[in-house]
């Protein structure tokens, strides 16, 4: 494993425990094209969230530098993955 693959497992991995200690109900990935480390870092951290976290709601975005044109499109991206997570909290509190 390369430096760089190290960094990102080791960022994705305190990512989720940032998850586990704040009881996250969703994540957003955000990456930023043409940032050197942004080309395979969202899918490790994916993947890894994925992995402990399978019931998560996790959606990848990929916000440009200047994001007012995507403005519509990334708002709708997030208020649904918003919606995955408060259907998730619903259900549970329901079952007790």
């Amino acid at each position: 494993m390369c430096a760089t693959d190290a960094r990102q497992w080791s960022r994705a991995r305190r990512i989720g425990r940032e998850i586990a200690r704040c009881r996250a109900e969703g994540l957003v990935v955000s990456r930023i094209p043409g940032a050197s480390h942004c080309a395979s870092e969202g899918g490790v951290i994916r993947d890894e969230i994925a992995r402990r976290f399978p019931h998560l709601p996790v959606t990848e975005i990929e916000v440009p530098p200047v994001a007012d044109a995507c403005f519509p499109t990334l708002r709708t991206r997030i208020e649904a993955m918003v919606e995955i997570a408060r259907e998730r909290r619903n259900h549970a509190l329901r079952r007790h």
